[in-house]
């Protein structure tokens, strides 16, 4: 539940380190960047803390402006358990730092794996409350949001997802002031398709919270369960991509002369694996 804003100095906020290390934290330029905005035009965003004064979202504004002696505004927010709490602080980070889809895909994946214990049926409840949501006249995202009690970013990935999947559709239209604004509309048989899904899977869920394409979900899962920590790596600094990385994987050929491992490969023109026969850039292939 949201509530009105409210202010308060640095030292009633209460730090939860769990909290804090659950998403990447912003680099030193990044964290400039953000100092410099709020220096210009002053806090944007209320922070979010529950009835403990938890910090839930907000470290950053809050270490930035508690340097500086000024009162921070923050804001409530209440949740059924802890572990509410935390999918909130997980999936609300997660879009906004400056993450690529590889590190947001294995923090969400890390996530999920943490939960298996749970009833996979969960996973599956936001749609079911989007479709309800829809079917009660709330065709746009602020009001499906509102209707759901859940955050925009949420149900803009779950969105995308559902369209994906065949069970919305959605078309532009002209408000009352002129601005444009998606409006969703379920398909004819989208309620019968989420009857026969006994559950969301892996996919599903961590592609509907980061906004990914199923294939590339599925290739960085791929990745992840694979003990290859150098590509990994790659992905993590943006090196490579998740695709080109998948390629790799899966293709590890080698030229031997007697008995060493001998790479004679360029970098431009296109070789077929011996293993696979996939063909591609000699770049996207690696020898170990």
């Amino acid at each position: 539940m949201q509530e009105f804003v409210l202010e308060a100095t640095a030292d009633k906020f209460i730090i939860i380190q769990k909290y804090k290390d659950a998403i990447q934290r912003p680099n030193y330029d990044e964290n400039r960047a953000l100092d410099m905005k709020m220096i210009q035009r002053g806090q944007q965003e209320p922070i979010k803390v529950n009835r403990r004064m938890w910090i839930l979202d907000g470290y950053e504004r809050h270490d930035l402006l508690g340097q500086r002696g000024i009162p921070i505004k923050y804001e409530f927010r209440d949740f059924p358990t802890e572990e509410d709490e935390y999918d909130y602080v997980v999936e609300t980070n997660v879009m906004r730092r400056q993450l690529n889809n590889f590190q947001r895909i294995e923090t969400m994946f890390n996530r999920y794996q943490t939960k298996k214990h749970r009833n996979t049926n969960d996973y599956r409840k936001t749609y079911v409350d989007i479709i309800k949501a829809i079917k009660m006249g709330n065709v746009d995202v602020e009001s499906i949001s509102v209707s759901t009690n859940k955050e925009l970013v949420t149900i803009r990935n779950n969105l995308v997802t559902m369209i994906n999947d065949y069970y919305l559709s959605r078309k532009e239209e002209i408000g009352k002031r002129n601005n444009k604004k998606f409006v969703y509309s379920l398909m004819p048989k989208a309620e019968e398709l989420l009857s026969k899904k006994p559950n969301i899977v892996t996919t599903d869920y961590i592609g509907g919270i980061v906004g990914c394409k199923r294939f590339d979900v599925d290739k960085a899962l791929h990745i992840l369960n694979s003990d290859n920590e150098e590509i990994k790596n790659q992905l993590r600094n943006g090196m490579i991509k998740i695709s080109s990385a998948f390629n790799m994987l899966k293709s590890v050929p080698i030229n031997r002369v007697g008995e060493k491992r001998v790479d004679y490969w360029g970098k431009r023109a296109n070789i077929e694996c011996p293993q696979c026969h996939h063909t591609a850039p000699k770049k996207d292939f690696i020898i170990k």
